[in-house]
């Protein structure tokens, strides 16, 4: 089912565009050893799957700030891809999935889900 499917279709100007899905949450974990775990299934359930890749993540020094970085050629689909994942891990609750649809330039469309 493409939830997005007709929104999406009105954004792309063409088939070469790189979407990506960034998403935003809140790391409360002092280690990162769950932060880490998470990576490598993410990693491991897209290798192959021609969705797209895990570029991997950022998290702030002195805070819980955190963010992760997929990209792929429909962020719609990387998305529904990973999110039954994202729901099977605690601090992903109430994170926000930023679905970008082309390049990171001025007017390019994006769709904030919450998670």
């Amino acid at each position: 089912m493409k939830i997005f499917n007709n929104l999406i279709n009105s954004f792309k100007s063409n088939d070469d565009v790189e979407d990506a899905v960034i998403v935003n949450f809140n790391y409360h974990h002092e280690k990162l050893d769950a932060l880490h775990a998470l990576a490598m299934r993410l990693n491991d359930h897209l290798e192959g799957s021609g969705l797209g890749d895990y570029d991997g993540h950022e998290t702030q020094v002195n805070g819980p700030d955190a963010n992760l970085y997929l990209y792929g050629n429909n962020a719609e689909e990387l998305f529904i891809s990973i999110k039954p994942i994202l729901n099977q891990t605690d601090f992903m609750s109430g994170a926000i999935a930023t679905l970008r649809f082309g390049r990171p330039e001025k007017g390019v469309k994006e769709i904030s889900v919450e998670i």
